[in-house]
């Protein structure tokens, strides 16, 4: 396993689990942007139903497989075949079927609403027996992912000290007080408030570094009076993300010595990059399509010897933003940062800096092999396999 963070799914030989090739019915299918499988929105790598063999080479190192010098993983997709066959599959689990954390029950906290439902459906059969064939899939997700997490916001006497303050020496309704109005407006309406405690986790008051009398009178938050500078709990805010693909493949069986098939894929999800326990208007999320073919032809010659022609295509796109980014900036214009020797008061706004950011690939790939086959088969379907060298 790849138990070193950093991206990648697995290990071989001691490479970095971004150093495997994934292939797909021989196309390169690798993100080129970060060297994982292209997996959707979700990461949860639909297309799994029409998956009909898969062959991992762990020592790819000769030029057939090239790239890489960890393992090759190919997928080989299914087709259609002489009799029709069909299938479909629906998984549900939900918030009625889990336990609440013990953290959230430590702190009285209810249990987040979460939700997942994967669905898939494929059929495939003959146009004419024989000769042509067709197959279809369709596999999806629609997903409400729950978060625990300790939000740490200040507290109203703090809040009211910070604003005296401002207003003491540049004025009520200054550029100042407006800011720091509205910046403690969307801390207190943070979800989940309602059930906050004083201080911050190792600190009573959540005062940090602050002088004992650093704002309001009597000593101020934290001092003789014993007010708190923060007051915390825990979230639990859930976020939505949802994907889908759908592909088709046509095998035709030309003659006895040639073959070809055709595939197109259309994913497209959304991926939900980070949840806000402020406000959702700073929530990141990415719209990712993605758009895929392959076209190959096989044709042996005499003598036993195989060449197969593959040309292909791939684009996506992945922008990373908030779901109303005019919004978000019309609610709180930048990011507010704590420093660990401050009152450590959780980020606010996080998103609002360096959005959109992200990236449209295009890849398009040809390539020819020839070899010798030992021992030839085919099958009555579109599908057929050979031992080679």
């Amino acid at each position: 396993m790849n138990t070193q963070g950093g991206y990648g799914n697995f290990s071989a030989f001691g490479m970095p689990g971004t150093s495997n090739l994934f292939t797909l019915n021989g196309m390169d299918d690798n993100d080129p942007f970060n060297s994982t499988q292209n997996s959707g929105a979700t990461g949860l790598m639909l297309g799994i139903n029409e998956v009909q063999e898969v062959s991992v080479v762990a020592n790819g190192y000769s030029g057939q497989y090239g790239g890489l010098a960890g393992s090759n993983i190919n997928y080989i997709t299914r087709s259609g075949s002489n009799a029709y066959h069909g299938r479909a599959l629906y998984f549900w689990n939900g918030r009625a079927m889990n336990a609440n954390s013990w953290f959230n029950n430590a702190s009285r906290t209810p249990r987040s609403f979460v939700n997942a439902n994967q669905w898939g459906a494929d059929i495939g059969g003959p146009v004419l027996k024989g000769k042509l064939f067709w197959y279809f899939n369709t596999e999806g997700l629609r997903l409400v992912l729950p978060t625990s997490v300790l939000v740490v916001v200040p507290s109203s006497q703090f809040q009211t000290a910070t604003i005296a303050n401002i207003d003491s020496v540049f004025g009520p309704a200054s550029a100042s007080d407006v800011f720091y109005k509205k910046m403690f407006s969307l801390y207190s309406g943070a979800p989940g408030i309602s059930r906050a405690v004083n201080g911050s986790p190792g600190d009573p008051f959540g005062c940090g570094a602050l002088s004992a009398a650093a704002f309001g009178p009597t000593g101020g938050p934290g001092g003789s009076a014993g007010l708190p500078c923060a007051v915390n709990f825990r979230s639990t805010v859930s976020n939505k993300s949802h994907d889908y693909l759908v592909a088709g493949r046509v095998d035709y069986n030309i003659g006895k010595n040639d073959r070809i098939f055709g595939r197109v894929q259309k994913d497209h999800g959304l991926f939900a990059a980070a949840t806000d326990v402020i406000n959702p208007l700073f929530n990141s999320q990415s719209d990712q399509p993605e758009y895929q073919g392959q076209l190959q032809e096989t044709h042996v010659f005499g003598g036993g010897v195989v060449n197969q022609f593959l040309l292909s295509a791939q684009w996506y796109s992945a922008i990373f933003t908030a779901p109303n980014l005019a919004a978000a900036l019309a609610a709180f214009p930048t990011s507010v940062f704590f420093g660990a020797s401050d009152v450590s008061f959780s980020t606010l706004a996080l998103n609002d800096v360096g959005e959109p950011y992200g990236r449209n690939v295009t890849q398009f790939q040809a390539s020819a092999t020839t070899r010798r086959q030992l021992a030839p088969t085919r099958s009555k379907s579109g599908a057929s396999s050979a031992a080679m060298m």
